[in-house]
């Protein structure tokens, strides 16, 4: 399969405001224990186009992970107007996110190991390079019943 560099978001100041609230709460705890990242990369005529970039351990078919996804991203004033999404998946070779318990130790060479090994881990989670093209999913959102 194809290597792609991650997609570059062109964003409105509001529209990146939102990509940012959004990765930094609902999307950290996917990235933390899910091993997948979504991101933002446009909003136009109502259609929300993500990228999603996910590790081995993410199990779910790629059509539900793109409409779980997406629809996560609705939750905002602006991108609850969607009708639809385009998704693009792609296979991360190593987790898209980094947990880590401090060490309880004053040892200064425990501290030096865990610090060495977060920083590494954080360069790994940072580095798509390697990451694989999956495939594009379209889709559209289920209107809302007014019952």
């Amino acid at each position: 399969m194809k290597n792609i560099n991650p997609l570059k978001p062109n964003l409105s100041p509001e529209l990146e405001e939102i990509r940012i609230n959004h990765i930094h709460t609902r999307d950290k705890c996917y990235r933390m224990y899910g091993g997948l990242a979504s991101n933002l990369i446009s909003f136009e005529n109502q259609i929300i186009e993500l990228e999603i970039r996910h590790a081995e351990r993410w199990s779910k078919a790629p059509d539900v992970t793109a409409l779980q996804i997406a629809t996560g991203w609705k939750d905002n004033k602006i991108l609850k107007q969607a009708t639809g999404y385009l998704v693009h998946l792609f296979k991360r070779r190593s987790n898209p996110g980094v947990v880590a318990q401090v060490p309880k130790s004053e040892n200064r060479d425990k501290v030096d190991e865990f610090c060495s090994e977060f920083i590494a881990a954080l360069k790994a989670a940072a580095d798509t390079t390697n990451d694989e093209y999956l495939e594009s999913i379209k889709g559209v959102f289920e209107p809302k019943s007014d019952d």
